[in-house]
Formats: C-alpha cells, structure tokens, sequence
C-alpha cells in the first residue's frame, strides 16, 4: 500500500506524498501505447525464445529476426516513454541497447560461420562482444538499482524534512524502499 493510499496519512495530512518506491514508479497516464507497454514488453521477453525454437533450421532467419525485433522495441520505447521516472527509462533504454549490440554481433556470428572463409579472429571478437555485453546488463542492474536507492532516500529525506512526516508514517516511507 503506498502512503499517499493509506488512511491514517489521509486523514492526517492534506498533501499526498509522492510513491517512494525504487524498484517500480509506474507508467505515465492511461494512454494507448502506455496501456501497451506491459503486455508488450511481456510478450518481448518470451518472443526471443519462441523464434529461437521455430527458427532453429535457419539460423540466419532466426538471429535477423533477433535484430529486427530489438530495433523494433529500442523504437516503441523512445517513441512511447511509457515511464514516470526518467531513470526506469534510461535504464530500460541501455538494456535494449546492449542487447541490440548482442543480436548484432550473434547475426554477424551467425553470417561468418556460413561463408566459407576462416574468419577465426571476427568471430572471437564478435563473441567477446556478446560475453561483455552480457556481463554489462548484470552490472546494468546493479548500477541502477544503487541509483534508484539513492534517489529515493534522497526524495524521503526531502519529504520528511519539509512535512514534518513523524513516527508511523515515517517508517511507511522508509518501509517503500523496500518495494
């Protein structure tokens, strides 16, 4: 329950605080694309396996397709900026980017290993590229979800000091970090 919903604070305070929650602000209003943004990017996560499967005699179908759906969401995503927060954009923006990278270089893989030319050193750096760029979205998370704290506490302090938020209510703040 965010605070500004809790009766106890509504009935005790006539401004609603801001949501402090570091995992997930929210989207933006109700408007088509926002409404679309969840199933979406739901069904964009599980997309990439079921081609993986039905592709798999071709895999040069199977890695275009790879490419051609992260430019897709990289583009539905600036378009839209289905997110309040700026941050939850960005750091949704650097994984697609980082994951277009990838299919890139799994699609130039994938291209390499059917000419008939030895093209060893290519593709160890293509695949370098891949090993790195799955290690950066690991470290993605991190890195964001230490920003995302430190924005928030932050915003709690400044909350707190400029609406006198005392005892009850005050741990309901400090507890939003925690979702």
């Amino acid at each position: 329950l965010a605070l500004k919903q809790h009766p106890k604070f509504a009935k005790n305070n006539s401004k609603s605080p801001e949501d402090f929650q570091v995992i997930f602000q929210g989207l933006k209003p109700q408007t088509f694309p926002t409404i679309l943004f969840f199933p979406f990017y739901t069904l964009r996560i599980g997309f990439p396996m079921l081609i993986s499967v039905i592709a798999q005699p071709s895999p040069i179908a199977n890695t275009v397709i790879q490419v051609l759906t992260s430019i897709g969401v990289l583009i539905f995503i600036a378009k839209t900026k289905p997110f309040l927060k700026k941050i939850n954009f960005y750091q949704l923006m650097t994984f697609e980017v980082i994951v277009l990278i990838m299919n890139t270089s799994m699609l130039a893989i994938t291209v390499l290993s059917h000419l008939d030319k030895e093209n060893y050193r290519v593709a160890n750096l293509l695949g370098d590229i891949v090993i790195i760029g799955n290690d950066c979205i690991n470290v993605l998370a991190l890195f964001f979800l230490v920003i995302k704290l430190h924005l928030e506490i932050k915003l709690i302090q400044e909350y707190t000091r400029k609406n006198l938020v005392t005892g009850s209510q005050k741990i309901g703040l400090w507890v939003q970090l925690l979702f």
